[in-house]
């Protein structure tokens, strides 16, 4: 019903605009390019006794070629996980002195790697089953204000993807990517009344 008051207005105001008679020269109409962005695959898939978490960061997503790298891009220098084990959720390796489990003021959880749409980091875990608390940081900053968790039972290959700013956790990185763009990335349609 918007759509039917909005249009027509919007045709009215653009033809008073440009003077609306036979007689008003040619323009241009502006032309809208989104980039060209291939929805991603997954870089790397948890082995035993791992977990996977991959980031989709929209901000510095910006072509569709994927080079996956063991070092960080300035943009994610300081992004890391706090990591933590509770009577409910234990399943990292806390004796396993790649990760820093329980210090909030440690920054030591940085990526494993990255590709054009974000870093991701390959954990061990003690088990293929239970699940892991994590929070996605930039130094001690939260860029998802919840609490996460990989629940193994609900993703059990262990390789799980989160947007910053997004509480969800995705089963996959395309998931994730078509999540953080939705309509973005979508087709155009054309709409009739």
């Amino acid at each position: 019903l918007l759509a039917l008051w909005v249009m027509p207005t919007i045709v009215a105001m653009s033809l008073t605009a440009c003077g609306g008679d036979s007689k008003t020269t040619s323009t241009t109409d502006p032309v809208a390019t989104l980039p060209t962005v291939s929805s991603p695959t997954e870089v790397v898939t948890a082995g035993d006794k791992q977990v996977v978490i991959n980031v989709i960061d929209t901000s510095s997503i910006s072509s569709s070629s994927s080079k996956s790298s063991k070092s960080t891009s300035s943009t994610h220098a300081n992004w890391n996980l706090y990591l933590w084990n509770d009577t409910t959720c234990s399943a990292l390796d806390s004796t396993d002195s790649s990760i820093d489990v329980g210090s909030w003021d440690k920054v030591d959880n940085m990526a494993t790697g990255e590709d054009t749409y974000g870093p991701y980091w390959t954990l061990p875990v003690t088990s293929d089953s239970g699940c892991v608390n994590f929070i996605l940081r930039n130094g001690t900053d939260k860029l998802i204000s919840s609490d996460m968790k990989v629940d193994f039972s609900a993703f059990p290959d262990r390789t799980v993807t989160v947007v910053p700013g997004k509480s969800t956790v995705y089963d996959t990185r395309a998931a994730a990517f078509a999540a953080a763009f939705g309509v973005a990335q979508a087709k155009a349609h054309l709409v009739s009344g």
